[in-house]
């Protein structure tokens, strides 16, 4: 009977070593199934097809996206980015790829396919908020967002110029600005003098010009044209369609949709260098 505290003592010690074991023990950590292998730096092809609309066909080209279908045009690299981010998309949870009607994927209202890899998007768990995603034949719960349907106008690039379009010279109405001998001269000459770091400033307005909006082309009289020259005798009519309440033109080799940019990059950009910007545009001008 005098043993009965001993005993009593071990089994403590054993529960408390149990608890403490268990305590610090690391959490199993969840499965992370990944969605794909493949990697949005290596990407070379998007199509993007949603119910009862036209097929959207992206391709990577040179250092930049091209929209191909349903129209042609640069696209914007952070709206590519973002469909290209699925790639990375990782689940807690994976099902057979059966009885697919219940999971709203037979078939899916929007179906990605990424170099040759086809993402089929379902609806959203009410409990998880998560969303069943088909590829690989194989149906992954992962967070929703990867798969929207975005218009093709809005995945139109809002630079006015490419990358790689480096202007040379500026030919508008009233005053022509030019390379000569590397440094820009302006016609007729201005007032004051104007610094090299004037002339570059005024042009990077232009090279870096990013419109608020992309829209399809509305069939209206032209204001104005300006003629814009690229290294390599690459020329651009621009085609200004309205001047205020904002400036919107279109390029001639890219008629089917215009560029709309604010009042304050309208200034920016057809004002002479040197010329305040107060000055630029008469108010009455509401064409």
């Amino acid at each position: 009977m005098k043993r009965l505290p001993w005993i009593n003592v071990v089994l403590l010690v054993g529960v408390v070593t149990l608890a403490l074991f268990a305590y610090f023990q690391p959490p199993t950590a969840p499965p992370n199934y990944q969605l794909s292998v493949l990697t949005a730096a290596d990407a070379k092809s998007i199509k993007i097809e949603a119910s009862g609309a036209s097929p959207i066909v992206l391709e990577h080209s040179g250092a930049e996206w091209k929209i191909n279908a349903p129209l042609a045009a640069r696209a914007d690299d952070f709206q590519v980015q973002r469909i290209l981010a699925v790639l990375g998309a990782t689940a807690e949870e994976r099902l057979p790829a059966t009885d697919l009607a219940r999971f709203d994927l037979a078939p899916p209202a929007l179906t990605l396919t990424i170099d040759g890899q086809t993402f089929g998007f379902g609806l959203v768990n009410a409990l998880t908020r998560e969303q069943y995603v088909l590829t690989r034949n194989e149906i992954y719960l992962t967070r929703p967002g990867y798969g929207m349907a975005v218009p093709a106008w809005q995945l139109i690039s809002r630079q006015l110029f490419a990358e790689n379009e480096t202007p040379t010279a500026f030919e508008f109405p009233n005053f022509r600005l030019a390379q000569q001998n590397g440094k820009w001269m302006l016609s007729p000459s201005p007032e004051t003098a104007l610094s090299q770091d004037d002339f570059n400033r005024w042009i990077d307005n232009w090279h870096y010009a990013s419109a608020l909006a992309v829209q399809p082309a509305a069939k209206r009289a032209v204001v104005t044209t300006i003629q814009v020259k690229f290294q390599g005798n690459h020329t651009v009519k621009l085609e200004v369609l309205q001047r205020v309440p904002q400036l919107v033109l279109t390029r001639d080799d890219q008629p089917a949709f215009e560029y709309q940019f604010t009042d304050d990059v309208s200034r920016q950009l057809l004002t002479p260098p040197g010329t305040p910007l107060k000055s630029q545009i008469n108010t009455d001008e509401h064409r």
